[in-house]
């Protein structure tokens, strides 16, 4: 569940997504909080945004190019590519993990397993206030 800003006084509704709504969402912003990368993607109709972080081990295609070594500035270099980028299908494996296919033929991969570096959830979907952990 997430809230965002509503209406001229800037009161608060809250809205619940799922992953799976993030298709046709586009990735507007890359970057590294703490010590995990993320991407923001936004709903091109309303303008809502969610944030996707990262906290295990992924994947990105074309040049099946992998991220298991905790760098988060290495990371988050190599998810620039996906900015600016239309989401077009979402899948989710029994393991918790998590496909995200974009337009340009790109896709990211996030491993449903923790990794060494993993502190918490291996990835969380946030909007502006709450989450939804997997």
């Amino acid at each position: 569940m997430w809230s965002r800003p509503a209406g001229p006084l800037g009161s608060t509704c809250a809205v619940s997504i799922g992953v799976e709504a993030l298709v046709s969402w586009f990735v507007v912003e890359v970057g590294v909080r703490q010590a995990w990368p993320f991407l923001t993607l936004s709903e091109p109709e309303s303008g809502a945004e969610a944030r996707l972080y990262i906290d295990t081990e992924f994947r990105l295609e074309p040049g099946d190019r992998r991220f298991a070594d905790g760098d988060v500035q290495r990371s988050a270099a190599a998810l620039l590519d996906l900015n600016n980028r239309t989401v077009t299908a979402v899948e989710l494996s029994d393991g918790a993990g998590l496909l995200l296919r974009l337009d340009g033929d790109r896709m990211l991969s996030v491993s449903g397993t923790a990794a060494a570096f993993t502190t918490g959830d291996v990835w969380w979907l946030a909007g502006s206030h709450g989450a939804a952990h997997v």
